[in-house]
Parts: structure tokens; C-alpha cells; sequence
């Protein structure tokens, strides 16, 4: 994914754990970039 798409992705994240805080989301990633904002990370 382009840097331009991986950002439109992240906001779209961010507002949908603002509508709902008790929300659990599992990303995969391989940029750590677009893992900045999570709460834990568990490395494999």
C-alpha cells in the first residue's frame, strides 16, 4: 500500500476507535509506521 492509501486506512482506524473505544483491532504490518498509535504490539 502507498504511503497516500496507508494514511486515508489509518484515519479511517482512528475514527472508528473514537466512535467506539471498547473496540479491539489486530493489525499486520510490516511498516512501523502504521502501527505508531496501538496501544500494545506483540512482535512475531
Amino acid at each position: 500500500m502507498d504511503s497516500y492509501n496507508e494514511q486515508i486506512v489509518q484515519r479511517a482506524l482512528v475514527q472508528a476507535q473514537t466512535e467506539d473505544p471498547n473496540r479491539t483491532s489486530l493489525t499486520i504490518a510490516h511498516r512501523l509506521s502504521t502501527i505508531h498509535s496501538c496501544d500494545v504490539i506483540h512482535v512475531l
